[in-house]
């Protein structure tokens, strides 16, 4: 063999030990600190609680002639009397906050048609631009109670008292943190009992956990109340009684995800 098929053979075998040596580091390098061989498991805790709170949403509709300030002083009137007489009801002035508030102008247009003489073909009018005849002003605002009992007598109060429209009110669980903490400790709890269940089935040992994730699921209890548009329209329709309205219950789901190591 000439020197110089032994210099190509020394320098390939060098060229496939490199080889060999960075992918075995690589392999080092992205092995994971536990065995892959892994099963998941899943399951659901659920806790029913009670609302303690609920939410509705009112607007305060007016109108003006002449300039905006003349509608803005009407609504702000109707408003403040709707807010005064839910403070006077225990509502604080942290549980009513204003959402929305329109400004929107009211326009008179012309009737513009063709003018027709015996005299003449048709002829186009002139047309003149519309004019502002006065401004809309629309207040919405959300309120929180918190005694449920009185929610009813609220929401007709509202209305009563120059609320246009009352809507959504709906109960939830002013603080969720308690019930969603217990609902995880439930579904770990299940799904810790089905991987000891499967694993005892599959004749193997449960390792270390490796991963762990939730999602989580509520469902509110919503009542709709509308008494429709126009100030004094629902205010004969409350006359003689509030709505009766029920809390009901709101359930809180959450999905717990176990992954463990296989022994």
């Amino acid at each position: 063999m000439s020197e110089k098929i032994k210099n190509y053979l020394g320098m390939a075998l060098i060229i496939a030990s490199l080889a060999f040596a960075f992918a075995a580091v690589g392999f080092v390098v992205t092995r994971p600190d536990y065995s892959e061989r892994t099963f998941s498991v899943d399951a659901e805790g659920e806790i029913v609680s009670i609302p303690d709170i609920g939410k509705f949403t009112f607007s305060v509709l007016t109108e003006g002639s002449g300039d905006a300030a003349d509608a803005q002083i009407k609504n702000t009137e109707a408003s403040n009397k709707v807010i005064e007489y839910l403070k006077a009801q225990g509502v604080v002035k942290e549980d009513i906050k204003s959402t929305g508030y329109y400004i929107n102008p009211r326009y008179r247009y012309y009737d513009c048609r063709p003018v027709y003489s015996a005299l003449s073909s048709e002829t186009a009018e002139a047309c003149p631009p519309p004019d502002i005849v006065g401004y809309t002003i629309e207040h919405i605002l959300s309120v929180k109670v918190r005694d449920l009992e009185n929610a009813g007598t609220l929401v007709g109060g509202a209305v009563e008292n120059g609320a246009n429209t009352v809507s959504e009110l709906a109960f939830e669980v002013d603080d969720p943190a308690q019930a969603k903490q217990d609902a995880i400790e439930e579904a770990t709890a299940k799904a810790r009992a089905k991987a000891e269940a499967i694993a005892e089935a599959g004749g193997f040992r449960i390792g270390k956990l490796v991963s762990i994730s939730t999602s989580d699921t509520s469902y509110p209890i919503p009542y709709y109340a509308d008494y429709g548009y126009g100030g004094k329209g629902g205010e004969e329709a409350l006359a003689s009684a509030s709505p009766a309205v029920e809390p009901g219950s709101q359930s809180i789901t959450v999905t717990v995800y176990l992954t463990y190591e296989i022994k």
